[in-house]
Order: structure tokens, then C-alpha cells, then sequence
């Protein structure tokens, strides 16, 4: 080879790979990004998704979350005035 490229070599689209750029939105999350993004556990993040309030996408054994059905999740969390419901605290039975 002389190292010079041919035409479709030339007119080829450069694949990029790694992370993309941090302006850009994510379509897919993977667990550990969409605990990041809630700020909760991944046994958290489990619990919401076994109880199927987070639908989660599967490619065989891995785990994504979309974007869309992370925001429904935060806005169904959040109440009218714009703050996050108050959790009730269970009663714990005391001991005598």
C-alpha cells in the first residue's frame, strides 16, 4: 500500500467512540447513571423497578432506563408546589 486513501475511505463518517459529550442528553441509562441521576441507591433503584414504577429496557442481561421514563418517575414523585412528597415514618413497635 502506498498510504494513499481511496475515494471510500475518504468519504467515510468517522466513528466515534467512548462517552458522549456531556451537553449531549441521554437517551439509555445504565443503573449506576440513573442512580446517580435520582440520588438513590442501587438497591433503591431496584426496589423501584421490581415494583415496577421504573420500566427498565433489557439486552440480555444488561439494564437501561430510559430518559423519558425516568423524568414520568420524578414527576409522579413530585407534588404540586414543586417539592418532593414528605415520606411518612412507619411506627416501630417498642419494646418494653
Amino acid at each position: 500500500m502506498s498510504g494513499r486513501k481511496t475515494p471510500a475511505a475518504e468519504a467515510a463518517i468517522p466513528i466515534r467512540r467512548g462517552t458522549p459529550p456531556a451537553e449531549a442528553p441521554r437517551e439509555l441509562y445504565t443503573i449506576p447513571e440513573a442512580c446517580q441521576a435520582l440520588s438513590v441507591s442501587h438497591m433503591t433503584l431496584y426496589k423501584y423497578i421490581d415494583a415496577g414504577e421504573i420500566p427498565v429496557v433489557r439486552f440480555g442481561r444488561n439494564v437501561r432506563i430510559r430518559r423519558g421514563d425516568l423524568e414520568a418517575f420524578i414527576e409522579a414523585h413530585v407534588d404540586a408546589d414543586g417539592k418532593a412528597p414528605r415520606q411518612r415514618r412507619r411506627k416501630t413497635a417498642r419494646s418494653a
